[in-house]
C-alpha cells in the first residue's frame, strides 16, 4: 500500500513538473478523439491527470484483491495459528522446567496456561500433580492439594489412555509421598498384577508394605525383589530379618503353639538364625514365650560358642533363662579366653547378683567398671553398694552415673536382678 502511494504520487508529480516545463498552464493544449459518431475533447493537461489517476485506481484494486485473495488470508491464519502454538509450547516448557526447579506455584501457573491452549502433554498433568504435591509437603496449602493432583492424573489418563500404566503408576508414587498409604497399597497391587517384575512397581510396593507392616504381602515380594535387585543385599538381608522375627512371633502366638513346634518349625533356618544375633534372640524370646527358657538358653549359649556377640552376651545376663546358677557357670568358662571384655564382666555382675553371691558381683562391676564405665553399670553397682551400707561408694557411683549419662531417673537404668538386703 505505501509503496503504490509513493509510486502515485511520483507519477502525478512528474507530470505537473512535465505540464510547467512544456508551458501547459499557458497553453493546455487540444486533443480530440473520434469513434464512430461519437467524438471526445479535452486538454493534453487533463488528459495526462486522468491516465495517473486511473493507473492509481488499477494498482490500488489489485492490491485489494491480492488481499482478499482466499489462500492468502488460510496462510495468514496458519502463520497465526503456528504462533499461537508455539507460544504455548514455550510457556508449557517454561512451566515444567519451573517444576523443574522447585518454583512450584509458579510452574503450576504456567502449566494451567498451556493447558487451556490444548497443547499441554502428559507430562504436563505430570508436573502439575508434582508441583500439587510439593505444595502440600511445603504446609503451604491444605490436603486438598492431593486431591488436585489426583485429578491433574485423571485428566492426564483420559487424555492419553495409552498411557495409563505410566500415570497410575505415577499416582502410586505420589500417594506414598503423601503418605497416603491406603489409597496406595490397592493401586499397587493392581499394577504388580498387570506389570509383574517390574522394578518401579516392586520398589513402591516395598516402601508402601513396610511403612503398612504388611508381612504377608513383604513375604511375596521377598524373592522377586531379589531376584529383579530392586533393593541392596544389605537392605534385603534386612528385610529377610524382619520377616523371620514376625514369622517367629506369629507362630510363638498361635493357637496350640509349643516350643517343640516351635523348634521344628525354624529347625531348617537356624543357620541362618545364628549368623544373625537379632534374629537369634527373636527366636530366644519366643521360646521363653512358650515357657522354654532351658531351650533359649542353649540357643543363645551355642549362638556365642560359635561367633562371640556383645550384643548376646549383655541380653544372656539381662535375662532370665531357667537357672541363674547355669548361666553364671556358662559365662565364667569364657572368662578364661575374654578377661578383658566388658560385656561379659557386665554380665557375670549381674549372673552373681542374680544368684546372690554379693562379693563376686562386686568385684565383676569393678572389673566392668574399669574397661569400660557406662551409667547403667554404675547405677547398679550403687544399688548394691547401698546393699551392702557403703553408702560414700554408693553416692560416688551415683555420681558416676550421672556425669556418664546424665540420668534423672537411675532406676529406669536397672536391669531385673537380686539386690542384697543386709
Amino acid at each position: 500500500m505505501i509503496r503504490l502511494f509513493a509510486w502515485s504520487l511520483l507519477l502525478i508529480g512528474t507530470a505537473l513538473v512535465s505540464s510547467l516545463l512544456l508551458g501547459f498552464p499557458q497553453d493546455p493544449g487540444y486533443l480530440l478523439i473520434a469513434f464512430g459518431q461519437r467524438t471526445f475533447e479535452t486538454s493534453l493537461f487533463a488528459l495526462l491527470v486522468g491516465v495517473c489517476v486511473v493507473y492509481g485506481l488499477l494498482r490500488l484494486m489489485r492490491l485489494i484483491v491480492a488481499t482478499l485473495n482466499p489462500w492468502r488470508l488460510v496462510r495468514v491464519g496458519k502463520t497465526l495459528s503456528a504462533r499461537r502454538k508455539a507460544n504455548a509450547k514455550s510457556v508449557n516448557v517454561q512451566g515444567m522446567l519451573s517444576v523443574l526447579r522447585g518454583d512450584w506455584s509458579k510452574g503450576l501457573k504456567q502449566l494451567e496456561k498451556a493447558m487451556q491452549s490444548g497443547d499441554a502433554s502428559v507430562l504436563s498433568y505430570v508436573a502439575a500433580a508434582q508441583a500439587e504435591v510439593a505444595l502440600l509437603e511445603e504446609g503451604t496449602v491444605s490436603a486438598a492439594r492431593v486431591e488436585a493432583a489426583m485429578a491433574w492424573l485423571e485428566k492426564a489418563s483420559e487424555a492419553y489412555p495409552e498411557e495409563s500404566d505410566a500415570i497410575e503408576l505415577i499416582k502410586a508414587k505420589l500417594l506414598l509421598q503423601a503418605d497416603r498409604l491406603d489409597d496406595c497399597a490397592p493401586l499397587l497391587s493392581e499394577l504388580r498384577t498387570r506389570l509383574p517384575g517390574n522394578a518401579k512397581v516392586l520398589k513402591l510396593s516395598y516402601e508402601a508394605c513396610l511403612r503398612l507392616q504388611d508381612w504377608e504381602t513383604l513375604e511375596q515380594l521377598r524373592a522377586p525383589l531379589g531376584k529383579n535387585q530392586v533393593i541392596s543385599a544389605a537392605k534385603l538381608s534386612e528385610l529377610e530379618t524382619l520377616l523371620l522375627q514376625e514369622s517367629l512371633s506369629n507362630h510363638a502366638n498361635a493357637e496350640g503353639a509349643s516350643s517343640a513346634v516351635l523348634q521344628k518349625q525354624f529347625k531348617k533356618s537356624l543357620p541362618f538364625l545364628y549368623e544373625n544375633p537379632e534374629l537369634l534372640l527373636a527366636y530366644a524370646r519366643s521360646l521363653m514365650q512358650l515357657d522354654d527358657c532351658d531351650a533359649a538358653r542353649s540357643a543363645i549359649e551355642k549362638a556365642l560358642a560359635a561367633q562371640w556377640n556383645e550384643l548376646l552376651i549383655l541380653r544372656y545376663g539381662e535375662w532370665e533363662l531357667g537357672s541363674p546358677h547355669k548361666q553364671l557357670q556358662f559365662a565364667e568358662k569364657q572368662r578364661a579366653s575374654r578377661s578383658e571384655d566388658a560385656g561379659l564382666a557386665l554380665t557375670l555382675a549381674r549372673l552373681s547378683l542374680r544368684c546372690e553371691l554379693w562379693g563376686k558381683a562386686r568385684e565383676y562391676y569393678d572389673q566392668a567398671l574399669l574397661i569400660a564405665p557406662n551409667a547403667a553399670g554404675y547405677a547398679e553397682y550403687s544399688k548394691l553398694l547401698q546393699g551392702l551400707g557403703e553408702e560414700k561408694l554408693a553416692q560416688a557411683a551415683t555420681e558416676r552415673a550421672y556425669s556418664q549419662a546424665g540420668l534423672s531417673d537411675l532406676s529406669l537404668a536397672l536391669p531385673k536382678a537380686n539386690q542384697p538386703e543386709l
